[in-house]
């Protein structure tokens, strides 16, 4: 399965998702979407680790891109963070560079491991960082 959503632990969500198809890409921006609506601040933790570099073609990156412009206002109020786990790390420096062109308008770090993403997505819910 490409896309799996874990709502067990919210306010953390937890999301795995590989070689997603535009799709499934939109499915979990509706996710996003109705969580945002919600009166929680929340985090969201997304593990990558099983992709194979096939996670978005132009019409996902575009979508994703027109979803965080259009609800930027809302991510920046409800979304306490936003933690990618890319474990190589020159996907994970590729990753990076993109985002500094377009910023995610929420907390947002890249990780290495899930744990370490969790712990901060924790923190960042409990308002410690």
């Amino acid at each position: 399965m490409p896309l799996y959503i874990d709502k067990a632990a919210w306010p953390l969500v937890r999301v795995e998702m590989y070689d997603l198809t535009d799709d499934e890409n939109a499915e979990y921006l509706r996710n996003v979407e109705a969580w945002l609506r919600g009166p929680e601040r929340f985090a969201i933790l997304i593990d990558t680790d099983r992709a194979q570099g096939r996670n978005g073609g132009p019409v996902t990156r575009k979508a994703q891109a027109e979803f965080m412009k259009k609800h930027a206002a809302a991510m920046q109020e409800r979304v306490a963070a936003l933690a990618l786990v890319i474990a190589h790390p020159l996907v994970r420096s590729i990753v990076t560079s993109i985002l500094w062109m377009q910023p995610v308008p929420a907390p947002f770090a890249i990780f290495k491991d899930r744990a370490s993403a969790e712990r901060w997505a924790r923190r960042r819910l409990a308002g410690l960082d």
